[in-house]
């Protein structure tokens, strides 16, 4: 048996760590996938429910090209997929979901169709008990059983926004592009999706914990003995003390209410805070990291301050990670401090291309 997990272009490495870390498994990654062996059902469901970089996870059960003769292959394998053991009775339902990038050969209406025409159950379009999912990425086409039922990109606690405000696995991949520190700051919080993913994180907490009756896999028999009591139970105090600062009241209230719909508010401290104050906030060499979001109109001026004070109170191996669409900005501020950049990345959220750039302190 395999799984697979679908992720933004550019966080395939994440990903496959993440399955590495939460099941121990080996994974390999083609374009924004990665697909890895299973030793049971449940090992899927961990994903699904505290996994922090997937958009889906599926019980995977095909890949094959997304050329002309789609359509024809699909309506000749599917009835030889294993999926007897998810229909638990002849009135089990089901849908046919397609989601398509870099791909109009066909439309995702006729790869349903064609799907859903060899599959000899009930339809159900609102609450089905199984959903097929189909992901075309560019040439390729990938087949599995939706595990979660909905998009894991999604986070509930993303109530409140502000212009900056970047999905949650984003985020994660900001925070987790260097190893963990003892402290983490996010000098410009916005509506507060990196300081809130580190929290969870850390903290061992799902970024589902609250949707746990939306997951569809809890109405399968299959993961019957799934417990998500046993997953919360690995939960434990925040080791690492996370500050999450803004110069305006309105980003750092959003930040606040959305930590706080997250159930993660006591493990995150909030200042209000121009960034050419934190030298008076944080002793010298106090900050294990920098991790944030630098909004596309931000000025030079924010940008040779930032890396001003990086250089101030950052300690001697620290790091300091930022998500940005204007790299060569911000690449042009650091090389006027005492940092070099030691990685960058590229990921996609949507059609709007972000870059991971990663920065150490010169020695």
């Amino acid at each position: 048996m395999n799984g697979i997990v679908i992720t933004h272009p550019g966080m395939e490495t994440i990903a496959q760590q993440e399955v590495h870390e939460l099941i121990s498994r080996a994974g390999a990654i083609a374009p924004s996938v990665c697909t890895f062996p299973i030793a049971a059902y449940d090992e899927l469901a961990i994903l699904a429910y505290r996994g922090h970089s997937f958009i889906k996870v599926l019980f995977f059960l095909d890949a094959l090209p997304a050329g002309e003769h789609l359509l024809e292959e699909l309506r000749e394998r599917i009835p030889g997929y294993p999926l007897a053991p998810f229909f638990s009775s002849p009135e089990s339902t089901f849908r046919v979901h397609c989601t398509r990038i870099g791909n109009e050969r066909f439309s995702s209406a006729e790869i349903m169709d064609a799907a859903g025409s060899v599959i000899h159950h009930p339809v159900d379009l609102d609450n089905p008990n199984v959903i097929l999912y189909i992901y075309v990425f560019k040439e390729q086409a990938y087949v599995g059983v939706d595990i979660a039922g909905f998009d894991l990109s999604k986070r509930d606690y993303k109530i409140f926004h502000t212009p900056s405000s970047i999905k949650g696995t984003l985020a994660f991949a900001a925070v987790r592009s260097a190893p963990q520190p003892t402290t983490l700051l996010d000098p410009l919080c916005g509506s507060g999706e990196i300081a809130i993913e580190a929290a969870l994180y850390f903290s061992r907490v799902s970024p589902h914990f609250f949707r746990k009756d939306a997951f569809l896999f809890t109405r399968l028999p299959l993961f019957s003995s799934f417990s998500f009591a046993a997953i919360d139970a690995l939960q434990r105090a925040c080791p690492v003390a996370i500050t999450a600062c803004d110069s305006q009241f309105r980003f750092l209230h959003a930040t606040q209410k959305n930590a706080q719909i997250a159930n993660i508010k006591d493990a995150i401290t909030f200042s209000r805070s121009d960034i050419e104050w934190l030298d008076t906030k944080f002793t010298p060499q106090s900050m294990g990291m920098m991790v944030s979001r630098i909004p596309a109109s931000a000025p030079k001026r924010l940008l040779a301050e930032l890396f001003y004070q990086a250089a101030y109170i950052l300690a001697s191996q620290g790091n300091v990670a930022l998500l940005t669409t204007a790299p060569a900005a911000v690449h042009d501020a650091a090389s006027r401090h005492p940092f070099r950049c030691v990685a960058e990345q590229h990921i996609w959220q949507g059609k709007e291309q972000f870059t991971l750039l990663l920065f150490h302190r010169k020695a």
